[in-house]
């Protein structure tokens, strides 16, 4: 069985997901999304070091913002969306006719319009602050 850690480090908060790969499924072991006001270093290295995460074949990074402050293989977050929709549609067939996916984190609301192949052709999104989330005020105030 072969074990992947995914982070994303967005503004306002850190989510993983662990994958366990094996005979032709995916299974989700754990999953969750972490608010790291202002201090995403912390929130890592908790998960890192978490007992039931400290294991793993293969591992990621994600996000716009601080994902440069690992030294880990990282990827773009439209490389993320391109390569899970080419993998999943493959192994699920319905997923095919999907042409948007959408990412809605702390910061932006974005929706990526997909081909057929999966390549995305256009991108749509709203004012790019973290208005709404509190986010500003929580971090004003420490």
């Amino acid at each position: 069985m072969l074990k992947s850690l995914g982070l994303c480090i967005g503004s306002s908060s850190v989510g993983y997901v662990l994958l366990e790969k094996g005979r032709g499924c995916i299974n989700v072991l754990e999953q969750d999304a972490i608010p790291h006001e202002g201090n995403p270093r912390h929130i890592i290295e908790q998960i890192m070091n978490s007992d039931k995460l400290s294991s793993f074949d293969k591992f990621t990074v994600t996000g716009r913002k601080f994902r440069n402050m690992l030294e880990a293989s990282s990827i773009s977050e439209p490389e993320a969306i391109e390569q899970s929709y080419r993998y999943l549609s493959k192994q699920n067939p319905d997923l095919r006719d999907a042409n948007v996916i959408i990412s809605a984190g702390g910061e932006t609301f974005l929706v990526y319009e997909l081909d057929r192949n999966g390549k995305i052709v256009n991108v749509h999104t709203g004012n790019k602050c973290a208005s709404g989330t509190g986010e500003f005020f929580l971090q004003q105030l420490k």
